[in-house]
């Protein structure tokens, strides 16, 4: 599996770079059957944490891993047969209905088994219906048609006070383990047809720090959360979580300020003409503001967000796209301007997100870079940012790792190449037939699948 799979790059290399150090790989070897043996070049901070990847069938991968990318990344597709398709999960695939359901089934194999020699898991099935968008999901669940619920906003007060008459329980799981932003596309590249992925003009417009602070004072974080997360959030100015044991909590942030944000532009040489906005060359500032269609919350920050700038003389062109679609532009085609998007997180280990901070990852959203390419146009606090992921990992003592985690924290919130809204509280309601519920504001509430059992017997 990491030979050849992970240590390949095959599928998707955000697995390799995380446990590449200083350009190397671990080596590895096996020891016998039941040991395998890892040696790092240097001493690895987030090595045990790294070590995630679940292990495949080497029948099953094989003839494809050593084909190479495309022909692995081709092999299992939507159009698969469930049965064709080998677990050691706790569960099997057993249909997938696009947009409407994928649907698993238990897997009598399973290694776990319990103090009474019963093997595991206890739930006959389970079934994960696509629902489109928010409302439809509470439709669905007042339907009893799913059993888990996400609250947010107003939703929260409404269903906690029904909830002593209804059939589920709430649990408050604590601050979201992701964050919620607005990112800035700060890419000056051709694409391959040779067109600018950002206009020539707009690049000067966001590659400027005073344009983007000023959007940053511009943003009423708080009305955000009182208006769209109803109180049940906090304004965020980091690149970690809330809930991160790395948190910098010497970045408070600051309160919404229009006219500072106005000042700021002005400094910069941007003039307002009738409560239009032009840069120091008379264009009118315009640019689109992307999000992914259905999600709700995003779409109400969008709105926000869209009014907050159009305040400061900015024609912003809000657009809510279908996700796949917003994915491609971000990823692949580069043609964007502004999106609001969110990213998990581990509140444990920030190396987790060197994909999204080293000037090469594959998530390094704000400034994308082709796969393989030199970065010979690379920002001073993009290279900081390389030398803080690289340098971070080796350190082992906590404290010499905050310090640059922290230092990390400065660098983005100085940058502002993304600007952090709001973390939400997680808030999550489900059926009280299901039992050994053990709620973790790490792993969330259904962690330990295999194990949950319902008082009406084995069920979905």
């Amino acid at each position: 599996t990491y030979n050849d799979i992970v240590f390949a790059g095959l599928g998707n290399t955000a697995s390799r770079d995380a446990m590449m150090i200083r350009g190397e790989l671990p080596q590895l070897v096996k020891i016998d059957d039941y040991t395998v043996k890892f040696t790092t070049p240097a001493p690895f901070a987030p090595f045990l944490r790294q070590l995630t990847y679940p292990i495949v069938p080497k029948h099953y991968f094989k003839p494809y891993s050593d084909k190479g990318d495309s022909v692995f990344n081709a092999f299992l597709n939507p159009n698969t047969p469930p049965k064709d398709i080998v677990s050691n999960g706790a569960f099997m695939l057993k249909e997938y209905v696009a947009a409407q359901r994928v649907v698993f089934i238990k897997n009598p194999n399973y290694y776990k088994i319990n103090l009474k020699n019963e093997r595991l898991p206890y739930l006959d099935k389970i079934v994960y219906l696509i629902v489109g968008d928010t409302n439809n999901e509470i439709l669905k669940f007042e339907a009893k048609e799913i059993d888990i619920l996400s609250l947010k906003g107003s939703n929260v007060a409404r269903y906690k006070i029904k909830e002593p008459q209804s059939d589920y329980k709430i649990y408050n799981l604590g601050a979201d383990t992701g964050t919620l932003f607005l990112v800035i596309n700060l890419n000056n590249r051709k694409n391959s047809q040779g067109n600018w992925n950002v206009s020539p003009i707009k690049q000067k417009w966001f590659k400027d720090k005073n344009f983007r602070t000023a959007i940053d004072w511009a943003i009423d974080r708080k009305g955000m959360v009182q208006n769209i997360a109803q109180g049940l959030a906090e304004p965020l100015f980091t690149a970690e979580s809330l809930n991160s044991i790395y948190l910098n909590k010497n970045i408070k942030g600051h309160p919404q300020n229009k006219i500072m944000a106005a000042e700021i532009l002005k400094n910069a040489g941007y003039n307002l003409k009738n409560n239009i906005l032009y840069d120091a060359e008379g264009n009118r500032v315009e640019f689109d503001l992307f999000t992914n269609a259905g999600a709700l919350e995003r779409e109400s920050i969008g709105v926000m967000i869209k009014q907050d700038l159009e305040d400061l003389g900015m024609k912003v062109n809000f657009k809510p796209v279908e996700f796949n679609s917003l994915v491609n532009k971000l990823s692949n085609t580069n043609d964007w301007d502004m999106a609001i998007m969110g990213l998990t997180g581990s509140p444990l280990e920030p190396h987790d997100g060197k994909n999204v901070w080293l000037s090469t990852g594959p998530l390094h959203l704000f400034n994308q870079r082709p796969q393989n390419f030199k970065p010979v146009d690379i920002y001073t606090w993009e290279k900081e940012l390389d030398d803080i992921f690289e340098e971070g990992a080796l350190k082992l003592q906590f404290e010499e790792r905050k310090k640059l985690y922290d230092r990390y924290q400065e660098i983005i919130y100085e940058e502002k190449p993304i600007i952090y809204l709001y973390s939400n509280t997680r808030i999550t309601a489900i059926r009280k037939k299901f039992k050994n519920i053990f709620p973790s504001p790490l792993s969330g509430l259904v962690y330990n699948v295999e194990e949950i059992y319902t008082d009406e017997g084995n069920s979905k």
